[in-house]
């Protein structure tokens, strides 16, 4: 199907950084979803209604902190920030192979 063997090789890592950034942008989505969960459960024992929801309030205060007083703000906030530094490692190791190092 491809004969060139550069083409393939930057498609692979094309590819890669398609990956890498669709999956770190909602790494942190995932993680604040699931500590919001975990409150959200606590808030329902009986003995732990205050610490879940406390825990639930500061979570969202975190976020707001990024998102200029918007919880939501903030979460997009944290998931672009995640993604351009895992852009950027994913770049640096891609080019940085053991072999590429070889052939220089």
């Amino acid at each position: 199907m491809l004969s060139n063997p550069s083409l393939t090789t930057y498609l692979c890592r094309l590819r890669s950084l398609c990956l890498t950034t669709v999956f770190s942008f909602l790494l942190p989505g995932l993680v604040f979803a699931a500590g919001a969960l975990a409150f959200l459960v606590i808030s329902y024992i009986p003995l732990c209604t205050q610490l879940g929801h406390a825990g639930l309030h500061l979570l969202l205060e975190f976020l707001a902190i990024f998102g200029t007083g918007h919880p939501f703000q903030g979460l997009l906030w944290l998931g672009f920030s995640f993604s351009f530094v895992a852009v950027l490692f994913d770049m640096f190791a891609s080019f940085h192979t053991p072999q590429e190092q070889h052939e220089r």
